[in-house]
């Protein structure tokens, strides 16, 4: 594969541990054959990946938005491009409350700006754009937008997941060792003497807490020398002031400190060869190179608790709380003795160069849901397969983003790889044509997040506004055939039908859930998805609390027919009560707050049998209805497959269903349907069965098929 490495303007003039990180990726990515190129100029790498015909674009540093955000444009332009960013996400929470006042009091997020603000007047960054005055937002684009995150450690890991609500795309990846460093050190002699402390002299690497240290342990006896080499970074002036006065004070109590130039690698390693041990005292650490690099050498470490390794390589090196007493007593009580060797070979960085080319074969799309009320589940339908599809394809390591209505009851929600973008909608306010605007704000965040495939649901309000969501690559859901249903007025199915040939002309596939559907839109030139509905195997209610619930709706088990709907002409309710009222009970589960609701409830309120029960998504109640009733009535007659009947599929429910292509695919040869009211009295009459085997039929609506054919249409759309 054809790979650009991008990192900070000051790699190679101000090194690191991602300097180190950078070279030896690139030293071995090219052992593996691969071509390689490295850029440290933003405005160099459109051009270089135009030259180049770069494949896979792996940046360095998650934190350094300004790069990050370059990296995003160029990601956006190029979607075909793998975007992976080795995170090396640095929080500086615990440095920036040691800082002057005016700086600890700024939020978070100024903070960063303004700091990238001066690192770029002084030609050490890339200029932040305006955008990233709102950081945590700009880093949350740029984290989902990255096919994938590398972390050094589990720990590291976490945190990444849990700061953006991601799931399978942040990856653990090792770092390994330099050359230099990678041969085992010998056993500890008497020849070795001292103790290091490696790195950049700055606050979050706390080399003032260590000098202390070393000061504290003269006063008991001590006598090691403690030698620190790294040069003092940019910016630190009031760090290294208060450094120097620590190795003064340490020294007047007779501590042997030295304080030496960051020197080459090879005098690194030379250091680690003779020294007896290493401190890493850092405030925060994402793995820390050194801790690695002197175990390999034969040192004993004594390592933050603060590093993210610390929990990987507790059973190697000493631990301690990274303050003056801490670090002194973790080098006067740490037995070393009962500490594990170190393999070296577990850090190697040509096994994570080939980790790296699993991981970028096995990318998936980022990819949207637009339609449907959103996350969680609380309308059934539309909303019942956006929930399974998008846990199932986020556990599969799709990014998905899943519009949802303001108006939605459940406030707050999270599953990991799934953002749950809420939107506006004014349809407490001035009813369904809200739903317009709703779509045009979830279309419009869609064409501005730019995933790299877009699934909508149903053509009502959304076709004319499809313009909007710009040139991502679509997949309509057809819905059904919207136009049929009863509730419109002959104006409204009109422009329901021309909406349906919008959304054909601008989809790229359109999806049924039906052969019904299918038949009725192969007239147009767009190709056909068919992805059914799923149901999952349902558990049964223990009989005795079945019987509790049913006696608390005023229900006996086998006495009773059940009609689970929403309360709309299409799903001929009127024809189900005036066939089966006189003759038993009718319980009937839907929303009666809407206008046919209403009038169906004031014709038929007064009828002894007629038994009105407000929708519920409590699967104990609704399981204890499906397993009492002697007869479930399925009146749709418009739409595809419907979840509510293999749900009563699924409960074993004797089933009369309306006479419809529809529902005789779902049923099959052995389906009950009805077209009239005497044919499904005559149904209820006949209807002795408590439980039905539609487990043959339900083979082909299985969630975990759904999800894979939805998985396979988004890698489609993206090719």
């Amino acid at each position: 594969m054809k790979v650009l490495l991008f990192a900070r303007k000051s790699l190679l003039t101000q090194r690191g541990g991602d300097t180190v990180q950078v070279e030896q990726s690139l030293t071995a990515l090219t052992q593996l054959k691969h071509e390689v190129h490295l850029c440290t100029d933003a405005a160099l790498l459109p051009s270089m990946i135009a030259q180049h015909s770069i494949e896979v674009l792996y940046t360095f540093n998650l934190g350094r938005l300004a790069d990050q955000m370059a990296c995003l444009r160029v990601r956006q332009g190029h979607p075909k491009l793998t975007w992976v960013i080795a995170s090396i996400w640095i929080d500086y929470g615990a440095y920036e409350k040691q800082r002057a006042a005016f700086w600890s009091l700024l939020p978070s997020g100024i903070l960063e700006w303004l700091k990238t603000c001066f690192r770029a007047g002084q030609g050490r960054d890339n200029w932040p754009p305006l955008s990233t005055l709102r950081w945590h937002q700009a880093l949350h684009r740029v984290a989902w937008a990255a096919d994938a995150i590398l972390c050094t450690t589990s720990t590291e890991q976490k945190r990444v997941r849990k700061a953006f609500n991601l799931g399978p795309t942040v990856h653990v990846m090792s770092p390994g060792l330099e050359q230099l460093h990678s041969e085992q050190g010998q056993q500890l002699t008497k020849q070795r003497k001292g103790w290091l402390v490696i790195g950049r002299i700055e606050g979050i690497k706390n080399q003032v807490e260590a000098a202390k240290a070393w000061g504290h342990l003269a006063q008991r006896g001590s006598e090691a020398l403690l030698t620190f080499m790294g040069d003092q970074a940019p910016n630190h002036s009031k760090h290294s002031k208060a450094f120097r006065q620590a190795i003064d004070q340490a020294k007047h109590h007779g501590a042997k400190i030295q304080w030496l130039s960051a020197g080459t690698a090879r005098d690194v390693s030379e250091a680690l060869s003779q020294a007896e041990g290493v401190i890493i005292p850092s405030l925060f650490e994402t793995f820390g190179l050194v801790a690695i690099e002197a175990l390999a050498k034969g040192c004993k470490v004594i390592l933050s608790n603060n590093a993210e390794s610390a929990k990987e390589l507790e059973p190697y090196v000493a631990l301690c709380n990274p303050e003056a007493e801490g670090i002194a007593a973790a080098f006067s009580q740490a037995d070393f003795s009962s500490k594990k060797p170190f393999d070296a070979s577990n850090y190697q960085w040509l096994k994570s160069a080939s980790q790296l080319e699993g991981i970028v074969k096995h990318c998936q799309p980022f990819v949207a849901i637009s339609g449907s009320r959103g996350l969680p589940n609380r309308h059934g339908g539309y909303e019942e397969m956006v929930e399974h599809v998008a846990k199932g394809l986020a556990d599969k390591g799709f990014r998905v983003l899943v519009s949802t209505s303001s108006a939605h009851p459940v406030k707050q929600w999270a599953y990991p790889g799934i953002d749950r973008r809420v939107h506006w909608d004014p349809e407490p306010l001035i009813g369904s044509v809200a739903q317009f605007i709703y779509d045009a704000i979830s279309l419009r965040h869609i064409a501005r997040t730019q995933p790299d495939a877009h699934l909508t649901l149903g053509t009502t309000t959304s076709a004319p506004l499809l313009p909007l969501a710009g040139k991502i690559p679509l997949a309509v859901h057809m819905d059904g055939l919207e136009w049929m249903r009863g509730k419109y007025r002959p104006l409204t199915q009109a422009y329901l039908r021309k909406a349906e040939q919008w959304a054909a002309h601008r989809a790229s596939v359109m999806v049924s859930d039906n052969p019904g559907i299918s038949e009725h839109i192969k007239g147009y030139p767009t190709r056909i998805e068919e992805i059914a509905y799923g149901v999952h195997a349902v558990s049964r209610v223990d009989d005795k609390k079945a019987e509790a619930i049913l006696k608390d709706l005023h229900l006996k088990a086998g006495d009773y027919a059940l009609i689970l709907c929403r309360i709309e002409p299409e799903n001929n309710l009127d024809m189900a009560l005036q066939a089966l009222l006189p003759d038993c009970h009718v319980a009937v589960v839907g929303n009666w707050t809407t206008r046919h609701g209403k009038q169906m409830k004031k014709a038929y309120q007064d009828h002894p049998h007629f038994l009105p029960i407000d929708a519920t998504y409590d699967s104990e109640v609704t399981q204890s209805l499906r397993q009492g009733c002697r007869l479930y009535v399925h009146g749709h007659s418009a739409g595809g497959t419907n979840p509510g009947l293999l749900q009563a599929m699924a409960a074993g429910c004797p089933i009369a269903a309306h006479d419809n292509p529809f529902n005789r695919h779902v049923l099959g040869v052995n389906g009950s349907f009805f077209n009239t009211e005497t044919f499904l009295h005559s149904l209820y009459t006949k209807s002795k069965s408590p439980q039905t085997d539609y487990s043959s039929q339900l083979i082909s609506y299985q969630w975990s098929a759904v999800i894979d054919d939805y998985a396979v249409l988004f890698q489609n759309l993206n090719k």
